[in-house]
């Protein structure tokens, strides 16, 4: 202690909190203390890990005294604990050598004391107990000798800037850390008998056997190793659910071992929890980085390793069950493609299978009544008329399913040709003509002046139209309907307004279904098989646009149709 304050009160030395470092200097420093912090909290570790066992074991024995003598033993530790973390703070560019000084002392003091009590339950007779109680006192003991020595050597390093010891002294061995107190209640209460396996990774034997003894009652299944590697080889042997890794080990760090699971695509997915002495900002964000899943300080507590494993564990068991649960999907969406590029193979080749002998009867139909005005039997006209118009009927509706077939196989080719828009509208309200008079409906176009050229597949945007005035025709009687056209930005709009029956919500909700009508009782009254809106709409998105619809239940409909003005190969 006087060693230390002499360097305080040396007037060459300056203000020892007042030195600034360089920024390599400072990373130094923060390493020096780092290590030093790491190395006294290992015995610490120790002390208060089996004496928390060894008092909880008294206690449930109705032992109160030794009970008591525990108490003593925890404060002891726990004060050296606090003093160790304030005042080897690795944020604090330069130590207070007063601090240090002070440490060193309460370090001897404490130490001393318990050894003291560790003497006096040996006098008592308490460790003649059965069990491992005085296995475990040996080890409370032989940590606080272990920190009575380390701790002049730690301190003077940082004093003298030679740093923490990379190894320990002759007969001094720098033991593990134990837990850190958690009096919240856990999210995911620790169940008594959980089963999971752990791997716990630690190069401090009394760290080691103080995990497998707070986890094996609670169900775990422990699987300890000494070293990275020997984790590497257990981890590629058997299957383990959650890792404990301690992060300083020799020859291959928690870091190291980290990295190389990473790398494994077998090992990737096994949460890591990082067991460290260093709580440090920089050592944990980077753990963080690395892909760790959490931190247990040094020393820690049984109840917040119980509780980080079970939260980690359900979160990794959630996260297994959702990727199965996405590669059932996936199979099942892959499945249904199949199905589907199926169906539309199937009715593709029915279509072009049934329209051969419908052409035929559609033309040797036209040539008998050709030859029945010839022949002078007007009568069988109307019959042959009939069998005609059923044939171009079924005709059309082959042709839909062809194209609809093709659109969802990905085979349908659009033919772009650049065409001016007026003249087309005007054509296909000509067509529509005879529809829209058939239910006494009037008919009006509405062309902007700027509408100008479009670059499309004249074809598909003559079919779309027609579809959408045939369907208004049919679902309006005696009222209106509006053709109108115009130019948006790099679109080309097209609006097909009528004063029908409109369209309840839910009826909206399945308009564009292939085969599918609002309602049965609209297909009863109506006829049609729901292809035309469908087909018209995969049109417009096979052109790189869209079909969108608003009605009003017994007012009318409005279906507009955009196309981009270019449409290009891409968008095909």
């Amino acid at each position: 202690y006087e060693h230390f304050k002499s360097l305080s009160d040396n007037p060459e030395s300056g203000p020892p909190r007042m030195r600034i470092a360089t920024s390599s200097a400072s990373s130094t420093h923060r390493s020096r203390v780092g290590k030093a912090r790491h190395d006294l909290r290992n015995p610490l570790s120790d002390i208060l890990g089996f004496t928390e066992i060894l008092s909880e074991d008294s206690m449930a024995a109705g032992r109160l005294e030794l009970t008591a003598q525990f108490a003593k033993i925890l404060q002891s530790a726990t004060e050296l604990l606090k003093r160790v973390n304030q005042t080897l703070d690795v944020e604090v560019i330069a130590l207070d050598p007063v601090k240090l000084g002070e440490l060193q002392q309460r370090i001897f003091s404490e130490t001393h004391a318990i050894t003291s009590v560790t003497d006096a339950i040996r006098a008592g007779g308490s460790a003649e107990s059965e069990g491992t109680f005085s296995e475990d006192l040996e080890r409370i003991a032989g940590a606080a000798t272990r920190l009575r020595e380390l701790g002049p050597v730690l301190l003077a390093g940082l004093e003298d800037g030679t740093g923490a010891i990379e190894s320990e002294p002759s007969g001094v061995t720098v033991s593990a850390p134990p837990p850190a107190s958690v009096a919240a209640i856990p999210v995911f209460p620790v169940k008594a008998n959980t089963s999971a396996d752990v791997l716990v990774v630690e190069d401090n034997e009394s760290n080691r056997e103080l995990l497998r003894r707070r986890l094996t009652p609670h169900g775990f299944k422990v699987v300890t190793a000494t070293n990275g590697r020997e984790a590497l080889n257990r981890l590629r042997a058997a299957s383990f659910d959650i890792v404990l890794l301690d992060v300083m080990m020799p020859e291959m760090n928690g870091h190291q071992v980290l990295e190389a699971m990473k790398a494994d695509p077998s090992l990737k997915h096994i949460p890591v929890i990082f067991l460290t002495a260093n709580d440090s900002t920089e050592e944990v964000v980077a753990g963080l980085r690395e892909g760790v899943v959490d931190y247990v300080t040094k020393p820690f507590k049984a109840e917040e390793v119980l509780i980080r494993l079970e939260t980690h564990l359900q979160i990794s068991r959630l996260n297994r069950a959702l990727l199965e649960k996405n590669v059932q999907l996936e199979t099942a969406r892959a499945s249904a493609e199949e199905a589907s590029q199926a169906k539309s193979r199937f009715l593709a080749t029915m279509s072009h299978e049934l329209r051969t002998p419908l052409n035929a009867i559609i033309g040797y139909s036209e040539m008998l009544q050709e030859e029945a005005e010839i022949l002078g039997t007007p009568e069988i006209k109307p019959d042959l008329q009939k069998i005609t118009g059923a044939g171009k009927h079924l005709l059309g509706l082959i042709n839909d399913i062809l194209d609809l077939s093709k659109i969802e196989a990905g085979k349908m080719t659009l033919y772009l040709e650049t065409f001016e828009v007026r003249p087309v509208l005007a054509e296909v309200a000509a067509m529509v003509q005879p529809l829209v008079a058939k239910n006494g409906n009037h008919l009006t176009l509405e062309v902007a002046p700027e509408i100008g050229l479009m670059r499309a597949d004249v074809t598909k945007v003559r079919q779309t139209l027609f579809n959408l005035l045939s369907n208004a025709s049919k679902f309006t009687d005696k009222g209106t309907i509006l053709l109108r056209g115009r130019r948006d930005a790099s679109n080309i709009v097209f609006d097909v307004i009528d004063s029908g029956i409109g369209m309840t919500p839910e009826q909206l909700g399945r308009l564009f279904q292939a085969f599918s009508q609002a309602d049965v009782s609209t297909s009863k009254k109506y006829g049609g098989t729901g292809l035309g809106l469908a087909l018209s709409r995969k049109f417009c998105q096979l052109m790189g646009g869209d079909m969108t619809v608003a009605s009003e239940y017994g007012k009318g409909s409005t279906f507009t149709a955009t196309i981009p003005a270019e449409v290009h190969e891409a968008d095909a």
